[in-house]
């Protein structure tokens, strides 16, 4: 999600059609960058998709807090008394929708729907629903390690996309172009020729186009890719979004689930919300720990573990501190070395530990006390 506001940012010095530039030589960070409505659209669809919001009425309210941002028929649509979809076919779609990857690591399905989701309510002429899920395709792919290559195929044989030239045969004929068919393809291919982070923003700018956009829809995958500097976040949050609280509020209720530390994301799977154990017989709670080795957990957060009686899979749990009633759900593959990771720690179970209760629709889930549940990783 950061790397489609920091490609935002960067590029927004080469948006108009006078500033293009087809060079990779330019100065990075600029006093004169700036956010634009990309980066208050790819908020709303964060906040839509992390609590559950209304996506029309929620991606409105984002946008109306920005009345400077916006033009055409997006900026009619901000304004409509009763926005419906006025079937774009436009890049507006694949520039806001990392955070339907970001969320949903463990499932395509999940991040596809939540990819749909999120673009039909502007963009829901075919090509810019295409436009939209080859992206979140994508960095869902780069999340799960595939290579480039792998990733060129899957992304060319499921939607069509030419993308067998490079970045610099690109560059040679490219012009402005707005579409989603005009500027996904070479997005994709200015991430997947990256050598990092910035190398892959770089490259999208350098083909003289759409420069904020294109920049947006690479960022996201060039970070599922290669992860963000530390020190990239830190500029683009204290000198582009120090007046954007809302933004920056969101971004850190997106990253504050996964460790960070080092300036990637770790690499492990996120599924969607969904409902408490008790509405799915075929995972059953198998112990609580209130946190975990390699940082992993959920910082402060209470978690239980949810073991699957048919395969080697694991579901750890949280209270979803936005929804009551509802819980966080990551999936690790137990098969490998993640399930030697994910041992209860050592420390002792002392006054520190608090057991709870879940609510959900169809009864209360008592939470049982570790100390009664023998470890399934021993023995």
């Amino acid at each position: 999600m950061l790397g489609a506001i920091i490609g935002n940012i960067v590029g927004s010095r080469y948006h108009s059609k006078k500033n293009q530039i087809k060079t990779k030589d330019f100065i990075f960070f600029h006093d004169s960058c700036r956010f634009k409505i990309d980066s208050v659209c790819t908020a709303a669809a964060a906040d839509i998709l992390l609590n559950n919001r209304h996506p029309a009425i929620t991606m409105q309210e984002w946008c109306r807090r920005y009345p400077h941002l916006g033009r055409g028929k997006f900026r009619q649509w901000i304004d409509s008394h009763s926005p419906r979809p006025y079937n774009s076919h436009g890049n507006g779609g694949a520039m806001r929708v990392s955070p339907a990857a970001f969320l949903n690591r463990g499932d395509l399905a999940a991040a596809l729907s939540a990819s749909n989701k999120v673009t039909k309510i502007t963009h829901n002429h075919p090509e810019g629903m295409k436009g939209a899920r080859a992206t979140t395709h994508t960095i869902w792919l780069a999340y799960r390690g595939e290579n480039v290559d792998s990733i060129r195929e899957v992304i060319a044989a499921e939607y069509g996309y030419d993308l067998t030239q490079t970045v610099d045969e690109i560059r040679s004929w490219y012009a402005f172009d707005m579409t989603a068919q005009g500027t996904v393809p070479q997005a994709i291919t200015c991430a997947l020729e990256s050598v990092n982070f910035e190398d892959g923003v770089r490259n999208a700018i350098s083909l003289g186009g759409d420069s904020d956009t294109v920049a947006a829809i690479a960022g996201p995958i060039a970070e599922a890719l290669h992860g963000i500097p530390t020190n990239f976040k830190r500029h683009a949050e204290n000198h582009y979004l120090d007046d954007a609280l809302d933004i920056l509020e969101v971004i850190r209720d997106m990253y504050q689930i996964f460790d960070s530390s080092d300036g990637r994301i770790g690499r492990r799977s996120i599924g969607s919300l969904m409902r408490c154990p008790n509405c799915d017989p075929n995972w059953r709670l198998v112990g609580i720990s209130h946190r975990f080795i390699h940082r992993y957990a959920y910082g402060h957060y209470h978690n239980e573990f949810a073991l699957s009686p048919d395969t080697m899979k694991y579901r750890i749990v949280e209270p979803d501190p936005h929804r009551t009633g509802w819980i966080r759900v990551v999936e690790v593959d137990g098969t490998d070395r993640t399930l030697r990771e994910m041992c209860y720690d050592s420390e002792s179970l002392d006054s520190d530990w608090r057991y709870h209760e879940l609510s959900c629709d169809c009864k209360t889930v008592a939470l049982p006390d570790l100390k009664a549940i023998p470890n399934p990783l021993s023995g």
